[in-house]
């Protein structure tokens, strides 16, 4: 028998308890967490398995669906990423605060002052004015954050984006993820950027499709502003530089296109013939 021929059963031989919470956590569609940990009490009646493997694999799940929160006395919201975890400390470059995240009932607590490395601020805080203006027009319900590292006098600016829709009512969730890394020397004429973008969909009226897609985007922009000091005019000049002059901007939006153009004709490829063929038993199916 061919290895993906093989059945639930056999391809489920080997895996504990703790790897099947782990993975249906982790697998867990956009806006339906709640209701995959209920469905797993009914899977693993075992309540210590689960709860280890919830406090364990939550702050992942947390952290790779950029997941947005709401700061206290801040207007934006900040995103939960691998980038701003400083040892299960969160910050926020934006307000400018540390904070805690309960990953498993949503609480912030323990809010905090908290400083930016000043060396890549100036650049952060310029891009972080555009990714702000970029993010809400093009993703109402969602999220943008930039973050900063330094490393050998290089900067790398890392802008996160979340987007989705949740729409239970009408048997369908959504979420768009994508991460832009770009890595340059203040002095530099280039950078290098590096983008990935997920997008996760589950419908599931009379039947359950999901679509799980991703593309990674690599590309080279010019930069034509070294690094001067912190004033209005070189947060002007660096902010149309990275953004509004259209380098990191029309990067973006050809890559955004390209993608969605990608996905649309296979929205349109995918008939009921070739739902039912992907499915081992006839159970319910739906047209995406």
């Amino acid at each position: 028998m061919d290895s993906e021929e093989c059945s639930d059963d056999q391809r489920d031989e080997g895996r504990t308890p703790a790897d099947m919470v782990s993975s249906f956590i982790l697998n867990a569609p956009p806006g339906e967490l709640v209701e995959v940990l209920e469905a797993v009490k009914g899977i693993v009646r075992d309540e210590k398995i689960i709860n280890d493997q919830v406090s364990k694999v939550l702050p992942k799940y947390t952290k790779t669906q950029l997941t947005p929160v709401n700061l206290e006395g801040s207007d934006h919201a900040v995103i939960l990423s691998n980038f701003n975890d400083i040892g299960g400390i969160f910050v926020d470059p934006r307000s400018k605060k540390s904070f805690t995240y309960d990953h498993v009932t949503g609480s912030i607590s323990n809010i905090e002052p908290w400083e930016p490395d000043a060396t890549a601020e100036t650049w952060r805080f310029a891009l972080e004015q555009e990714w702000t203006k970029y993010s809400s027009e093009h993703y109402h319900e969602g999220a943008g954050s930039v973050f900063s590292s330094v490393s050998d006098d290089v900067i790398t600016l890392n802008a996160c984006l979340e987007g989705h829709q949740f729409q239970p009512k009408k048997f369908w969730n959504g979420r768009w993820r994508s991460v832009w890394n770009i890595s340059f020397h203040p002095s530099a004429k280039q950078a290098e950027l590096n983008g990935l973008i997920r997008l996760h969909v589950h419908y599931y009226e009379d039947g359950n499709v999901q679509l799980v897609s991703s593309r990674r985007c690599d590309s080279t922009i010019s930069i034509t502003v070294s690094f001067t000091p912190l004033d209005s005019c070189a947060l002007h000049c660096m902010s149309s530089t990275l953004m509004s002059n259209s380098f990191f901007c029309r990067t973006l939006n050809r890559w955004r296109e390209i993608w969605s153009r990608q996905s649309k004709n296979l929205k349109t490829t995918i008939s009921e013939p070739y739902l039912k063929t992907t499915r081992r038993c006839q159970t319910p199916h739906s047209r995406l």
